[in-house]
């Protein structure tokens, strides 16, 4: 009992620890204000469409003891992290938080540049959580897969953030493709992650990652934006353009039917991503065995993910309904 209460302790001083604040800004000699909670989905735009009262349901990485959970959360601290100055998060996104969006390269990249922002972000926080964790569990990091594991990210995201610094400060946005999935009607939910798909729906390689000699190989990153506009939605699919293998598995995916498209994401995104953000109108609608099926989908598939990533056979996707659906839409909900 004394080891539980001790590890449940240590769970507790991790996410206390102070938060990292400054500008992930390129451009550090005209960041202006105070670091601010910055959005990385917006909130007058998006978060307050899909929110019921100002509150929604997150899936957004919070964990107890490792398992991730969701919590009611205001908009006004929903998908914030404290990554831009005032100035900066004001300026360089206003094409996207003033202006529809136009599926255009430029709104493309400051989606998946903000996404991508977000995730380095995360990334320096965990590292600040393994430092504290080696201090007061001695361990070899070098050897440890969990610690190597966030040491190896953080280095890929480091060389991820100087082309997409480069890229920003020069005005040049092809650096990235995309897909754009248009949705005929408001879905109540949005999310937006930086993913590593193993394989593509047809169970070719995407990252291949077997033994020793693949582990220094950066990971091929697969960027997704989804929210409501007005009265449609928009899922984005954004990669690096090195990283071809997205460009099969988004040829792949618009080839679907509507009705597949939609189940494949109903199964992909509480898998695969972290940040999700639902209308609590729709989550009180499932009910809570369809709620807790949703939590136990997003925590069991890592170990699925990790099964998957050592299999050596080609494993297509395959058709199966869950019981949750995020594309409910807000006419059905009105009823």
């Amino acid at each position: 009992m004394n080891n539980e209460v001790e590890l449940i302790n240590l769970y507790k001083k991790l996410e206390s620890l102070p938060k990292i604040k400054k500008c992930l800004y390129p451009d550090k000699e005209h960041c202006k204000g105070k670091i601010k909670r910055a959005h990385t989905i917006q909130n007058n735009k998006i978060l307050i469409s899909v929110s019921d009262n100002g509150n929604l349901i997150a899936l957004n990485g919070k964990t107890t003891l490792g398992f991730q959970d969701y919590e009611k959360q205001g908009r006004g601290v929903a998908s914030t992290f404290w990554g831009f100055c005032d100035y900066h998060d004001t300026v360089v996104f206003e094409p996207i938080e003033n202006y529809d969006y136009d599926k255009s390269l430029k709104q493309t990249f400051l989606y998946t540049y903000r996404t991508f922002s977000w995730h380095y972000y995360l990334k320096e926080m965990q590292l600040n959580k393994n430092n504290y964790l080696q201090e007061k569990i001695p361990v070899n990091m070098e050897s440890n897969e969990y610690f190597l594991g966030t040491s190896l990210g953080i280095s890929d995201n480091k060389k991820l953030k100087e082309k997409f610094d480069k890229a920003i400060l020069s005005n040049n946005y092809d650096i990235i493709k995309y897909y754009v999935w248009e949705i005929p009607f408001k879905i109540e939910f949005c999310c937006c992650g930086m993913v590593q798909l193993f394989k593509d729906l047809r169970g070719n390689d995407i990252n291949n990652y077997e033994g020793l000699a693949n582990i220094n190989k950066p990971m091929k990153n697969l960027f997704i934006n989804i929210f409501p506009e007005k009265n449609k939605s928009y899922c984005i699919f954004s990669w690096m353009v090195d990283d071809f293998e997205y460009e099969n598995f988004t040829l792949q995916f618009s080839k679907l039917t509507f009705k597949n498209k939609i189940n494949y994401m109903n199964n992909m995104l509480p898998k695969e991503t972290d940040k999700i953000f639902i209308n609590p109108k729709l989550w009180n609608k499932w009910g809570n065995g369809i709620q807790q099926s949703f939590i136990e989908w997003a925590n069991v598939s890592m170990l699925l993910n990790a099964m998957q990533a050592e299999s050596h056979k080609r494993i297509k996707w395959k058709y199966s309904f869950v019981p949750w659906n995020l594309f409910d839409c807000s006419e059905k909900l009105k009823k």
